[in-house]
């Protein structure tokens, strides 16, 4: 952990951030995998309380593809929340879209992309979760698909 690559080539592993860190020739470059989560709600409700998946070490969001499926075309509205207790209220990770349309018109297609976030910070041992506020439409070929890119914190 912590040694610095100085020169074009060098590679090093750092242990303390968890990162890959390589020289390519004019600076030092951190490279943080991103992975990411899905599900899929079928048959959505205005009701839905879904476990997305949990946690055991801390991670930042750093995307979210929302893409819907159905004639009407339909409409979806959610939170995604995230908490140590799965019984709590929990932290909004953001509350998407402002308006149903926004995905209604562009989520079927080709999917609906979030980068910006009330509280992207997961902590260690927590769970995350949808919470649906609204649908309309008929729903087709799998409903709603949530896809979560995160990177995992140091």
């Amino acid at each position: 952990g912590g040694t610095t690559v100085a020169a074009a080539g060098e590679v090093c592993v750092d242990t303390t951030s968890r990162t890959l860190n390589l020289h390519d020739g004019t600076a030092e470059v951190v490279i943080q995998p991103i992975e990411s989560k899905s599900v899929t709600i079928e048959s959505p409700t205005t009701s839905d309380d879904v476990t997305a998946f949990y946690t055991d070490f801390a991670i930042t969001i750093v995307k979210m593809v929302i893409t819907i499926v159905g004639t009407g075309p339909p409409s979806w509205t959610c939170d995604l929340r995230h908490h140590t207790s799965r019984n709590n209220v929990g932290n909004a990770v953001i509350t998407v879209p402002t308006a149903s349309t926004e995905v209604a018109n562009t989520a079927e297609s080709t999917g609906h992309v979030i980068t910006s976030f009330n509280d992207a910070t997961v902590p260690a041992d927590s769970w995350l979760w949808v919470e649906t506020d609204a649908q309309s439409g008929t729903w087709t070929n799998g409903g709603v698909h949530l896809t979560v890119f995160y990177r995992q914190d140091p």
